[in-house]
C-alpha cells in the first residue's frame, strides 16, 4: 500500500515537472553531451569531488553544490538529527562544535536519569560498549567466533545427517561460522609471520642506510646516489625503494602488524569474551541497563565514528546548519552485537533522530530478528536507516550476505520500507565507476553513492583521503537529512524512494571480477535495485514536487 501511494506521488511528480522545475531542470545522463571519461584527478580537484555535478564539472558527484546555489537558495531549513551508530566520536572536535546533539532534558554529571529514559547523563548520546564504572570494550570477537563459542558443545564433530531437522538451520550457520573461523585464523597467522619479516627487513635497511638518511627522510634521488657495489647495500636500497613505491611507512607497517596480532589475540580468540564487563544478557532485549555516557576516549584509537561524522557534517558553501549528529557507540574493533545495534536504533528513534547512519556490517548475525524488530520500530516512528554494503568487492547473495539488512536471506520482500543499503561509486566515468572494493547486488543493494578518495576528518584534526562504502552511506545520510530539513512532512518511505528514484543511471559496463572470471563486467545499472548513483539536486527537486507544503 505504501509503495502504491508513493508510485502515485511519482506519477504526479513526473506530470508536474514542467510546472515545478522551470528554473531547476532534472539532470539526465541521456541529455549530457560532454560526458567524458575521468582517470586520476589532481589533488585540488579531488577535494569535495563528491559534491560536484556531472553537467558542469564532468564529475559524477551528487550535485550538492549545485543544489545549494539553486534549489535551496534563500530557503530556511528545520534542524534534523542524524544518529551515528558507530565507534566513538570525538564530540569536542572543533569542526563539530554546535552540531553535536544535546539532550536538553538531561543534566551532565549529576548521576541522575533526569529525563527517565533509563540512560543516566546521556547529554550527547550513549555508549553501549561501556559500564557504569567507566570501562569500555575496545576489542570484541567477530560474530562467527561468537556463534562457534555458543554452539561448540552442541555441534562439535557432528555431521549434518546426525542433526534434528528443527536444529538444522542453526547447525548450518554454526558450520559456516566454524569454517570461516578456521580459515581466517590461518590467514591472519600467516599475515603476522609475513608482516614480521617485512618489518624486520625494513628495520635492517633503516640501520644499514642510517648514515645516508639520518632523519629517515627517504627519497629516490638519494637512493640512486648510494654505491651498492660489493658492500651488501643493494638489498637494503631495494627495500627502501619498495617502501617509497607503495607509499608505506614504518608507522603503517607496525599498525597493520599490530592489527593482525590483535585479530589473533582478541577478535578470533574463542576464549576471549569482552562482554563480561557489561554484565548483560545478550539474548534479552529488555535487559538494557548497561552502557555509559563516554562517547570518546583517545585510548580507544578507533577513528571510524569521527570520520563518518565529518562526512555527514562536512560543510557545502559554508552551510551545515541543518544537521546535528547524535553519537551512539555500538561498534568495537570486531563486530557489533545485534543487541547493541537494536538498542542503539531504538535509542536514536526515541530521542528524536530522523536519520540513522550505520556505516558498518558483518557476514554473520546471531539474532537478526532482534535487529529487524528495531528497524520496524524505526519505520513506525518515520525514521530512515542507512547502511553500507561492505568492502569485500563481492556480489551479495545466498552464499555471501551482509548484516544488518532489511531482507531475510531466503526472501526478496523487504521487512520494512525505511532501510537503504548503499554501495560505493568513484569519479571514474569508465569501467571503474564502481569502486573496486564495493559489494553490490541487484537483490540487496539499493543505491550507490561516492565513496572513493573522499576527504574525511580524523580525531587528531587531520583531513585525509578516505575510501569505503561507509562513506557512501554517510553521504547518503547527509542528503536524506537535507530532504527532511527542507521538506519535513515527507515520510521515511518517501525519502527512501526519492533517493533511489532520483539518482543518475549509468548503463555502461563496469568491472565486477570474480575468482572464476577476472575480466567479468556488468552494466552499472544492474548492480543495485535502483541502478543509480545518488544525486542530491534531483532528489531535492523530487522532494519539492511531492511535498505538501
Amino acid at each position: 500500500m505504501k509503495k502504491l501511494i508513493f508510485l502515485i506521488s511519482i506519477i504526479f511528480f513526473v506530470m508536474s515537472c514542467s510546472l515545478s522545475t522551470k528554473k531547476n531542470a532534472l539532470i539526465k545522463i541521456s541529455s549530457i553531451s560532454n560526458l567524458k571519461e575521468k582517470g586520476k584527478i589532481d589533488k585540488e580537484t579531488i577535494d569535495k569531488w563528491e559534491y560536484k555535478d556531472i553537467e558542469t564539472d564532468t564529475l559524477p558527484g551528487i550535485s550538492l553544490e549545485k543544489a545549494y546555489t539553486t534549489i535551496l537558495k534563500n530557503k530556511q531549513p528545520k534542524k534534523v538529527i542524524v544518529a551515528v551508530l558507530d565507534s566513538q566520536v570525538d564530540i569536542n572536535n572543533k569542526s563539530f562544535l554546535g552540531h553535536i546533539w544535546t539532550n536538553t532534558n538531561e543534566i551532565l554529571g549529576n548521576n541522575i536519569d533526569d529525563d527517565r529514559n533509563n540512560y543516566i547523563d546521556d547529554v550527547h548520546g550513549w555508549n553501549f560498549l561501556g559500564n557504569t564504572k567507566g570501562s569500555n570494550i575496545t576489542n570484541a570477537n567477530y560474530e562467527y567466533v561468537r556463534i562457534v563459542r555458543k554452539y561448540n558443545n552442541q555441534f562439535r564433530n557432528k555431521k549434518e545427517s546426525e542433526i534434528d531437522q528443527e536444529l538444522l538451520p542453526t547447525f548450518l550457520k554454526y558450520e559456516k561460522a566454524r569454517i570461516t573461523l578456521e580459515s581466517e585464523y590461518t590467514k591472519k597467522t600467516r599475515r603476522v609471520k609475513f608482516g614480521e619479516i617485512i618489518l624486520q627487513d625494513f628495520l635492517n635497511a633503516k640501520e644499514a642506510l642510517k648514515k645516508y638518511f639520518p632523519e629517515g627522510k627517504y627519497t629516490y634521488e638519494k637512493l640512486k646516489e648510494i654505491d651498492t657495489i660489493g658492500n651488501g647495500l643493494s638489498k637494503h636500497v631495494l627495500e627502501i625503494k619498495s617502501l617509497l613505491d607503495y607509499n608505506d611507512s614504518e608507522e603503517n607497517m607496525r599498525r597493520v602488524l599490530n592489527d593482525y596480532k590483535n585479530d589473533i589475540k582478541y577478535r578470533l580468540n574463542i576464549n576471549y569474551n569482552a562482554r563480561g564487563i557489561l554484565q548483560d544478557s545478550l539474548d534479552e532485549i529488555g535487559n538494557r541497563s548497561y552502557g555509559n555516557e563516554i562517547l570518546f576516549n583517545k585510548a580507544n584509537n578507533y577513528t571510524h565514528g569521527t570520520r563518518m561524522t565529518s562526512i555527514i557534517l562536512n560543510m557545502v558553501n559554508n552551510q551545515a546548519d541543518e544537521i546535528d549528529v547524535m553519537p551512539v557507540v555500538v561498534e568495537p574493533h570486531g563486530d557489533a552485537h545485534d543487541k547493541d545495534i537494536a538498542l542503539g536504533i531504538r535509542y536514536a528513534v526515541d530521542n528524536g533522530a530522523k536519520v540513522i547512519n550505520m556505516s558498518f556490517g558483518k557476514e554473520f548475525s546471531m539474532y537478526p530478528e532482534m535487529v529487524h524488530k528495531a528497524i520496524k520500530y524505526a519505520e513506525e516512528k518515520n525514521v530512515l536507516i542507512i547502511s553500507s554494503s561492505g568492502n569485500n568487492g563481492k556480489e551479495l547473495n545466498e552464499n555471501f550476505y551482509k548484516y544488518p539488512n532489511d531482507q531475510k536471506l531466503d526472501r526478496e520482500e523487504e521487512i520494512s520500507d525505511n532501510f537503504l543499503l548503499v554501495g560505493a561509486s568513484t569519479y571514474n566515468l569508465n569501467k571503474n565507476l564502481k569502486a573496486y572494493f564495493s559489494n553490490y547486488s541487484r537483490l540487496y543493494v539499493d543505491l550507490f553513492a561516492p565513496g572513493y578518495e573522499v576527504y574525511s576528518l580524523f580525531p587528531d584534526g587531520e583531513r585525509k583521503i578516505d575510501s569505503g562504502t561507509s562513506i557512501s552511506a554517510a553521504l547518503t545520510s547527509k542528503v536524506a537529512a537535507l530532504i527532511y530539513a527542507y521538506y519535513p512532512n515527507l515520510t521515511a518511505s518517501q525519502v527512501k524512494h526519492i533517493l533511489m528514484d532520483s539518482g543518475l543511471e549509468y548503463t555502461f559496463e563496469v568491472s565486477t571480477p570474480t575468482k572464476e572470471d577476472k575480466n567479468k563486467t556488468t552494466p552499472f545499472n544492474q548492480l543495485s535495485k535502483s541502478g543509480k548513483v545518488l544525486n542530491a539536486y534531483n532528489a531535492l527537486i523530487m522532494a519539492d514536487s511531492i511535498s505538501i507544503n
